[in-house]
C-alpha cells in the first residue's frame, strides 16, 4: 500500500466519527485477532457451546484453538456441498460475527450517550 499523507484535521475528523484513520492498520488488527483464543473471543457459554457443536469440537479442542484455526475449520464448508453444509457454515460465521456486532452496538450507545451529555 502506498504511503499517503493524511492531514491532521482529516485524521481527527475520522477518529471522532469512529472511522479508521490509516487503512494500512486493518491487516494488523486482523492478524492480532487471529491469535486470540476462540473461547475468549466468543465469550458467552451459550455461544461457545453452539460454536463447538457446529464445528464438532470438544471443550478441550476449543481451549487450545485460536480464532485463526476456527476460521480454517469453517472455510471448507463455505464452498457449499449442499444446503445443510451451507447452513452450518452460515451459522458458524454468525457466531463469529456476534461478538463484534455486540461491541459495535455498545460503542454506538456510548457514543450517543456522550453526545447527549451537555455538562
Amino acid at each position: 500500500m502506498p504511503y499517503v499523507k493524511i492531514p491532521l484535521k482529516k485524521q481527527l475528523d475520522r477518529a471522532a466519527r469512529g472511522v479508521y484513520v490509516h487503512p494500512e492498520y486493518i491487516p494488523a488488527v486482523i492478524r492480532a485477532w487471529a491469535d486470540m483464543p476462540i473461547a475468549a473471543y466468543l465469550g458467552t457459554a451459550d455461544r461457545r457451546r453452539e460454536f463447538r457443536g457446529l464445528l464438532g469440537i470438544t471443550e478441550e479442542e476449543e481451549s487450545g484453538m485460536a480464532y485463526r484455526e476456527a476460521v480454517r475449520r469453517i472455510r471448507p464448508w463455505s464452498g457449499g456441498e449442499g444446503a445443510a453444509v451451507e447452513e452450518t457454515a452460515r451459522r458458524a460465521l454468525y457466531c463469529l460475527a456476534e461478538p463484534l456486532l455486540e461491541a459495535y452496538r455498545k460503542w454506538k450507545e456510548q457514543r450517543n450517550e456522550n453526545a447527549k451529555d451537555t455538562t
